[in-house]
């Protein structure tokens, strides 16, 4: 309702995020009046409405997105691993920083800007979307018109999955320059999340030897490690050393739009999946979540309120059991 009060400072925002969806080919739109002949073309198409979901960054800056409720789809029976995408796990990103700390790499991390818009949606069903009303109330859109979806849309549940295909699609086949060594990386199969970035030599003798001995002489000197790579959703964090960690984020931001490059050898903090890394001056890693929790606080209106170091009753989850035996005494145990 409050957007519809002041549709007038929003109708931007809107029609940005319109031409976005246009421009990335995430969406064909169709006017009212031919609705009805994209129905008919698409008798096995699952539709669905549209939302607009609005948020204000800051005082000055308005942001629209055109989602899907994909949560009205009925009828349809869908496998958990045609739409599963999973995250790093936390044991993995620990593990990770470990092996920075002892090989004294650096961090550094980017996020992928509408991530899911850049994932070809590969289904054998189409969907169509109705568009949000209150788009066409800020007259960027007709009423009553419809968009055939052609890439992850977000609110869709078969997005994420579809673009974790796609991500890690691509990244296989991500080759990486720095100071003249070709790398390349390589996805593990304990936590498909988790990708190394390893040396490849053996890509100078392309022109001279064929792939199987290549194959044989990268076999005979082994995968050297000089990075890692971890994604999670849209978030990527590199650990490296500085020249390596710079190469490859700033490859991957010559494929998708990225935020700007963070990385811990120019000082900064790195923000990765809510988390923040902070690099100390002996060499090691210390995460906390101050920004989310503060951003937590401020959503609910409880910034003001009393902290506690510790987020529990002091004697919450301690139990006292009796006993009779008096070698486990606290007066014997004390002896």
């Amino acid at each position: 309702q409050h957007v519809k009060q002041f549709i007038h400072l929003w109708k931007a925002s809107i029609q940005k995020e319109i031409d976005s969806l246009v421009d990335k080919e995430a969406i064909i739109r169709y006017e009212a009046d031919k609705v009805r002949a994209l129905l008919d073309n698409h008798p096995n198409a699952v539709v669905l409405p549209g939302k607009g979901v609005f948020t204000i960054k800051d005082p000055n800056t308005f942001k629209s997105r055109g989602v899907v409720c994909g949560n009205h789809i009925t009828g349809k029976e869908v496998k958990k691993q045609d739409i599963y995408s999973g995250g790093v796990e936390t044991t993995s990103l620990r593990c990770v920083l470990r092996v920075a700390v002892l090989k004294g790499w650096h961090a550094g991390a980017t996020d992928v800007s509408t991530a899911f818009l850049n994932a070809p949606l590969n289904l054998d069903y189409p969907i169509i979307v109705w568009a949000p009303r209150v788009f066409a109330e800020a007259q960027v859109t007709e009423y009553d018109e419809a968009w055939l979806v052609k890439k992850a849309l977000y609110g869709l549940r078969e997005s994420p999955k579809a673009w974790g295909d796609y991500r890690d699609c691509v990244l296989a086949k991500v080759r990486i320059m720095s100071w003249l060594m070709p790398y390349r990386l390589r996805q593990l199969a304990s936590d498909t999340s988790v990708w190394v970035v390893e040396s490849m030599p053996t890509d100078y003798l392309y022109p001279i030897f064929p792939v199987e001995v290549r194959t044989l002489i990268q076999s005979f000197i082994g995968p050297r490690v000089d990075g890692i790579l971890i994604t999670y959703v849209d978030d990527v964090l590199v650990v490296s050393r500085p020249s390596l960690l710079v190469a490859v984020l700033s490859k991957i931001r010559t494929i998708w739009k990225c935020s700007a490059i963070e990385s811990t050898h120019k000082g900064q903090r790195v923000t990765f999946c809510a988390l923040r890394v902070t690099r100390t001056l002996e060499g090691g890693f210390f995460l906390d979540q101050t920004p989310y929790i503060k951003d937590v606080l401020e959503r609910y209106g409880l910034q003001a309120c009393k902290g506690t170091k510790v987020p529990m009753q002091p004697d919450e989850g301690v139990t006292t059991a009796p006993t009779t035996d008096a070698t486990n005494s606290p007066a014997a145990l004390a002896q």
